[in-house]
């Protein structure tokens, strides 16, 4: 039996260069805190710039170094791109700095199975904050209306 596993590709300089402080590589700690500075440029970087100081005291929390680390350095996966599998949604914000949408199309365009479900929606002028921001609603619907539909 012959497996078509494949690995995906390494993600775009855009996304290396928003996560590259997160990797903590030459830290003691265990844990990344973004900035102020580095949430608006990677997560708040579509709502007002009146609003991202609240977002950052609402949700910005520390993170462990795994999270970026694996994201890079295991940028590779052992799915059957092939195989027969249950439907699959992937939503993006065109606008996201850490998932542009060219990587998520080209995450989703692995799978090759014809008789599965792969679907791609790209919410213009949506960041990572994709579901934190104004607007999440319609995010939302469109995930159950699909869900709905499969």
């Amino acid at each position: 039996m012959e497996l078509h596993r494949k690995i995906s590709p390494p993600p775009p300089f855009q996304t290396l260069k928003t996560v590259l402080p997160a990797f903590g590589f030459l830290s003691s700690d265990t844990y990344f805190m973004g900035s102020r500075k580095w949430y608006d440029y990677a997560f708040f970087n579509t709502i007002p710039d009146k609003e991202k100081e609240k977002a950052f005291e609402k949700f910005a929390v520390p993170e462990s170094y795994k999270v970026s680390r694996q994201l890079v350095l295991n940028s590779f996966s052992n799915i059957d791109f092939k195989k027969l599998h249950a439907p699959i949604l992937f939503i993006g914000g065109g606008s996201d700095q850490i998932f542009p949408p060219n990587l998520t199309k080209t995450i989703a365009g692995r799978y090759k199975d014809a008789n599965s479900t792969v679907n791609v929606k790209i919410f213009e002028g949506k960041s990572h904050f994709i579901c934190g921001e104004a607007g999440w609603e319609k995010v939302a619907d469109y995930i159950l209306d699909w869900y709905e539909n499969q």
